[in-house]
């Protein structure tokens, strides 16, 4: 995923930017939290 958004930023804007690493920082844990609780059901 992570791969994806930083292949994303340098089409579209140049290259990563701290709002880029931020993003990539809550989607992952949004993710992490998902599995995790997907794991509890």
């Amino acid at each position: 995923m992570t791969s994806a958004l930083a292949w994303l930023a340098r089409i579209k804007i140049g290259g990563q930017t701290g709002d880029v690493l931020g993003a990539s920082r809550q989607l992952t844990e949004v993710a992490a939290l998902a599995a995790f609780a997907a794991a509890l059901t």
